[in-house]
C-alpha cells in the first residue's frame, strides 16, 4: 500500500518579473491594490515561509494582496549580495506595483536577515514619495547574525580572513564556499564581515548594542507603524539573550511609532508549529493601519 503523499505548501497567484535580471521576480496571491510585500533571509525564497498560506487567504479576506519577493541574493545568492542591493531591488520591486499593479499602500514584512533589509529599505526610501505609501513594517524573528555566528568555534579565523581581505581591496572576492549556512554557498570577504563582524553592516539586532546605538540603527523605522515578533525559543538565539527584554529594546529605540512587540512563547525562529499565531499577529497589525 502506497503511503500517503504529505500536503505540500500551494499557493494560487501570479508570478511576474519586476526587473531586468531573472532572479528579479514575485509571486503575488491576491488581485487588491494594497501589497503586503514578504521578505526572507538567508537561503529562503519563494514560499520559504510556513505561515505564507494562511496569510495569503487572511489578507485576501481583508483586502489586501500578499506578494512574495525574490531577490538576487534569494536562495544561495546572499553570498555575493549586499542589503543595498536588496533596498535596491525592493525599490524596483515597489515601484513595479505602483506603475503595473495600480498598488495604493504597501506593507514590508521581514523574517530572519529580511528583517535587516526591511530596517535598509526604510532607511534609504521609506520617504519616496514616488513609490506607493510605506503603510507598515514588521520584523518576524529578527536575530543578530553576528552573535549567532559567535557560536561557531572557528569563527574569528575567517573573520580576520575577511577583514584582511576588504583591507587589501579584495572584498568582492569569494572567502569560502560552505561556512555560514553549510550549503555551499559562495560568500564574499564583504558579505562575511557584514554578517559576522560587531558593527558590520548586517548587525542591527545584537544585544551588546547600547540603547544609543539601536537608535542609531532603528530609530528611523519611526517613520510608520511597526510589528516586532520575537520567537521565544529561537534556536539561533544564544541563551543568554533575554529575548522579552531585548524586543522591547527595539521597540524603545523605534519610539513612538506605534511600535509593538510580540514574544511568541515556544516558537521557533521559521515559527513552524506557530503559523496560525504569526498569521494572526500580521492580519491584526495590517487590520489597523
Amino acid at each position: 500500500m502506497r503511503a500517503s503523499a504529505v500536503p505540500m505548501p500551494e499557493l494560487q497567484g501570479a508570478l511576474f518579473r519586476y526587473g531586468d535580471k531573472s532572479a528579479q521576480v514575485a509571486f503575488q496571491s491576491g488581485s487588491h491594490g494594497r501589497h503586503v510585500v514578504l521578505v526572507g533571509g538567508l537561503t529562503d525564497g519563494l514560499l520559504f515561509a510556513p505561515y505564507a498560506e494562511g496569510l495569503a487567504r487572511a489578507l485576501d479576506g481583508i483586502g489586501w494582496s500578499l506578494v512574495q519577493a525574490q531577490l538576487t541574493s534569494s536562495y544561495q545568492g546572499y553570498g555575493v549580495q549586499s542589503l543595498d542591493d536588496d533596498a535596491d531591488e525592493l525599490h524596483k520591486l515597489a515601484m513595479h506595483l505602483q506603475t503595473c499593479k495600480s498598488s495604493v499602500g504597501i506593507v514590508l514584512v521581514g523574517h530572519s536577515t529580511g528583517c535587516q533589509d526591511v530596517v535598509r529599505f526604510v532607511q534609504s526610501y521609506g520617504s519616496d514619495k514616488s513609490m506607493p505609501p510605506l503603510l507598515g513594517t514588521a520584523l518576524m524573528a529578527p536575530i543578530s547574525d553576528q552573535e549567532e555566528l559567535a557560536m561557531h568555534p572557528d569563527l574569528k579565523l575567517y573573520e580576520d580572513k575577511a577583514k584582511q581581505m576588504v583591507a587589501d581591496g579584495q572584498g568582492n572576492e569569494i572567502l569560502f564556499r560552505n561556512y555560514v549556512t553549510d550549503d555551499g554557498t559562495p560568500t564574499t570577504a564583504c558579505r562575511f564581515a557584514s554578517l559576522s563582524s560587531r558593527g558590520g553592516d548586517d548587525d542591527m539586532f545584537s544585544s551588546y548594542f547600547s540603547s544609543n546605538e539601536l537608535k542609531k540603527l532603528l530609530g528611523h523605522m519611526s517613520l510608520c507603524p511597526c510589528l516586532i515578533v520575537m520567537s521565544g525559543s529561537d534556536e539561533f538565539v544564544p541563551d543568554y539573550v533575554d529575548k522579552q527584554k531585548l524586543g522591547q529594546r527595539f521597540v524603545e529605540s523605534i519610539g513612538d511609532s506605534g511600535a509593538e512587540l510580540v514574544v511568541v512563547e515556544g516558537a521557533r525562529h521559521g515559527m513552524e508549529g506557530h503559523e496560525e499565531k504569526a498569521t494572526g499577529l500580521l492580519t491584526q497589525f495590517i487590520k489597523e493601519l
